[in-house]
């Protein structure tokens, strides 16, 4: 196992271009943004160079400052400079999908590992939606419909883990999302030992 983290990709996954109906929202990554800029943006460069400010995203910020530990920013919508050290979000990729999070866009970019390994920080699932759906919302921690546990993700979600030490999150890929067959241990285990990729189908 800790060699498949070693080895794994680290993606960022996006639409090729903004939909309608969530152009007043969006801030992720498109094809448009990427060959006009240097560097890979986070959500809010994204949101404050090329989206009018229309939403404050509350679970990304206290996903940020509550478990990532950055700084608040000092204002809303926060300066350029403030919002240039927040972090990009990525998968790692231990189930060998072909398209990364699918569930994010049908474009995938590879983050050079050289790079990213000694910043990126591990969580047992997306942070988003832990702080939606375990803490902000009308029926938090006990929503019926979310797949998170959010039981067992209150105690463990500010566990941090990194590329180099992770042991101590392999409960969190199995009871971190009680509903989500595809984030246990047996299927990231079945997908990452096959020696045929893609195989077995995600449940």
């Amino acid at each position: 196992f800790k060699e498949e983290v070693h080895v794994a990709e680290v993606i960022n996954s996006f639409d090729a271009t903004v939909t309608p109906w969530n152009k007043g929202y969006y801030r992720e990554m498109t094809i448009e943004i990427g060959r006009n800029r240097s560097y890979f943006l986070n959500p809010w460069e994204i949101m404050l160079s090329y989206r009018p400010y229309l939403r404050y995203f509350a679970e990304m910020d206290m996903a940020e400052t509550q478990l990532m530990r950055f700084d608040n920013f000092s204002a809303l919508p926060p300066p350029q400079s403030e919002a240039s050290e927040r972090p990009v979000y990525a998968a790692l990729n231990l189930l060998k999908s072909d398209v990364g999070n699918a569930g994010f866009g049908n474009v995938s970019v590879v983050f050079n590992r050289t790079y990213v390994s000694p910043l990126a920080l591990i969580f047992p699932c997306d942070s988003g939606m832990y702080f939606d759906d375990c803490i902000l919302a009308p029926c938090a921690p006990a929503c019926p419909d979310t797949p998170a546990n959010c039981t067992y993700l209150l105690r463990t979600m500010h566990h941090v883990a990194t590329m180099d030490h992770n042991y101590h999150a392999l409960l969190g890929l199995e009871r971190g999302l009680a509903n989500h067959l595809g984030g246990t241990l047996s299927t990231v285990f079945s997908r990452m030992l096959s020696p045929q990729w893609g195989v077995p189908l995600v449940p």
